[in-house]
This record gives structure tokens, sequence and C-alpha cells, in this order.
């Protein structure tokens, strides 16, 4: 299965993309501590209900989640899927590897979720009286385990970016025929798993569903195309990296440090000019000299390269590369 042959972006998608990953790999080299609140499970988990045809309160999820014994109609659901986000975003992610045999342990344990769910919130053919050994017997087709055998030999290649080959496992475990109504929050489930295991630690203080959420229109359009062909698979890819660089982003504005208003060293704010320079290299980054150049075509590049020298130095902002190759982010 060569599922990186369908990747046929655009010259202006793929450019995105590869601008996007190259930010996610410098935010990856961040220092990121636990949150001192579950807030982030919760709203993961609030996320996750909706895109997946719910609508369960915040207020509803703490108090299912501070009373175990709850008989509420979506007890079951908040339980386990409050255990999985939770074993991913609080604890250390274990080193075995996702496998059919994971995903049934994920499965199994969402297998009954649907009974509650009302007949009009039903999208799909709800599988209430279908046994746990039925459920194995579908996992089991060649076509999951073909997509599992790709993810486990891509994880240890370099043709592809770890990101990417996330996002295209999760296309092609929502195209295939199992699970039924479990796949898409077994997915969400995944996910979250892939990415702690690509050393993705923004992940604890913001999770991509959190931003999927927002627009869900964008993501039922993308997720429910179901179509294997590459124009599917490249809007797919787009609108994944798009959402991991807009997590990512919300997690550094939890954990960075606040800008100073200050120079401690000039004891002078940045200037007009600068403080531009800082948003468009906050919402491109990275971000080119020459790109800065031409965005600011009526400044000289002389300026602008003794702008960015000292917004360096008072550490409004971090490079990375040599001579040509120097791209700038926002500290």
């Amino acid at each position: 299965m060569k599922l990186g042959n369908k990747i046929t972006l655009s010259q202006h998608d793929g450019n995105e993309v590869k601008r996007k990953l190259s930010y996610l790999d410098f935010v990856a080299r961040r220092s990121f501590a636990l949150p001192v609140d579950d807030d982030n499970i919760v709203a993961t988990l609030y996320a996750i209900s909706l895109l997946t045809g719910r609508t369960i309160g915040v207020d509803t999820i703490r108090t299912i989640i501070t009373n175990a014994d709850s008989d509420a109609p979506d007890a079951r659901f908040v339980h386990s899927c409050y255990r999985h986000i939770a074993n991913v975003l609080q604890c250390d992610v274990d080193g075995a590897t996702i496998d059919e045999a994971r995903i049934l342990d994920i499965a199994s344990s969402l297998c009954n979720i649907h009974e509650d769910m009302p007949s009009q919130r039903n999208r799909v053919d709800v599988l209430l009286n279908r046994r746990t050994s039925q459920q194995q017997r579908s996992l089991s087709g060649a076509a999951l385990g073909d997509v599992v055998e790709w993810l486990l030999v891509q994880s240890r290649s370099v043709e592809l970016h770890p990101l990417l080959v996330v996002g295209l496992f999760l296309y092609q475990f929502m195209t295939q025929d199992t699970l039924r109504e479990s796949r898409e929050v077994v997915m969400h489930i995944l996910a979250l798993v892939l990415l702690r295991r690509c050393g993705c630690e923004w992940l604890l203080h913001y999770t991509p569903a959190r931003i999927m959420v927002f627009d869900r229109v964008a993501y039922h359009r993308v997720i429910k195309q179901r179509i294997d062909d590459n124009t599917a698979v490249a809007q797919w890819l787009v609108y994944w990296v798009d959402c991991l660089y807009r997590a990512a982003g919300k997690a550094c504005e939890v954990t960075a440090p606040k800008l100073p208003l200050l120079s401690s060293a000039h004891n002078s704010p940045l200037n007009t000019r600068q403080l531009h320079i800082l948003r468009f290299i906050e919402h491109n980054q990275p971000v080119k000299f020459a790109t800065i150049v031409t965005h600011l075509h009526k400044e000289s590049p002389n300026t602008i390269k003794k702008d960015l020298q000292q917004m360096k130095e008072l550490g409004f902002i971090t490079t990375e590369g040599v001579l040509k190759g120097t791209v700038y982010y926002k500290s």
C-alpha cells in the first residue's frame, strides 16, 4: 500500500503545508508542562461529542465525570471517552505500537455507547445487538490490516513527515467500512495517541478537535467524503495540517511568556514598523527574510535587517538556519 503516492497538492497548498509543518517542528522543540487542571481534557471530550453527533454540555460532562455511577443517558460515552483522552493527555504514552489489537481495545470500550443515542441523532446504522466477536471479525479485515501495516512501516521511514503519516493513516482509517458508528470517535482518540508519539507535547494544552469544532461545516465536508481519490486525500491533508498548526499556536498562547511592553535592554517599546514585522511573522511563521522584504516593500532591506537583528536581541523573535536559508519565528 502506497498512501504517500496519493498526495497531489497544488503548488500553493504544498508550500503552505510545508511552511506549517516547519512551524510545528519548531513548536515541538519547546518545553510544555502538564496543565494544572483538566480543562483541556473536558474541552476535548466536548469537542469530540459535538463532532460525532452529540450535544453534551461542559457542565454535564463534568457532573458525569465526578459521578462514577451516573445513569445519565450519555454517561457511558463520557466515562469511556474521558478515560481514553485522559490516558493520553495526563500520562506518558507507552512505546507500544498502534495495531489492530489496540484499535479493537479502544473500539470495544466504545461499542455500546450509542444505545442511549436517540434515533433522530443517528447518522449511521446503529449496531445495537452486534457482539464484540462480530466487531472483531469486522476489524480483522484485510483492508484495515493493510492500513495498520502501512502505519507501522512509515513510522520507521523518513519518506514522509510524521504528521503527514498520521494524517494519511487517519484518513484511510475513516474510509474503512469497519467499526461503523464508533469509527469517528476511535479516529479522534487514535489521533491523540499518534500525535503524542510524534512529540507534539503541545497537545497537553490544546488538541486539534478543539479547533475542528469551531468550523464543523468544514470538518464534515472533509471527513465525510470517504472518496478514495487523490483530490479528497489532498483536501483532508491541507485541512489536517491547518488544524494542527492552529492548535499548536493556541497552545503557545497559553504557555509562552507574554512579550514585554518595554525592552529591558533599551527601555523603549518596539517602533510601529517593528510591531508590524512581529505581527507578520506571528501569522506566517516560519518566514524568510525575502518574504518580509516583499511584504514591507516600501522599506529598504537594510532597515528591515537591522529591525530583525534588534528584535532578536530583545527576545521578540528567534531564527533557524543560516544565510538565505534563515527563517524567523515569534518567540
